[in-house]
């Protein structure tokens, strides 16, 4: 009985972590993908973007503020 007990919390405690930031049970932050919600808490527009060549010779932005990464495919 107790392995049983410990196995459903268990399971419950890793679906726990499954939820979405702006779902009911998250933090409820606003859907706007274009604000930094990291600790500075800037606009995306003000971070200074950066060039990296993947292996396969594509080049992509990348921004980081040391908290959170952004990435996108540079397309000419």
């Amino acid at each position: 009985m107790k392995t049983k007990l410990l196995m459903v919390t268990a399971c419950a405690v890793g679906l726990s972590a499954c939820t979405d930031f702006e779902g009911g049970l998250g933090r409820g932050y606003p859907s706007d993908k274009t604000f930094d919600r990291g600790i500075d808490k800037k606009h995306l527009s003000n971070l200074q973007a950066g060039i990296w060549v993947d292996p396969n010779g594509c080049d992509h932005w990348i921004i980081d503020d040391g908290v959170e990464g952004y990435l996108s495919a540079r397309l000419d």
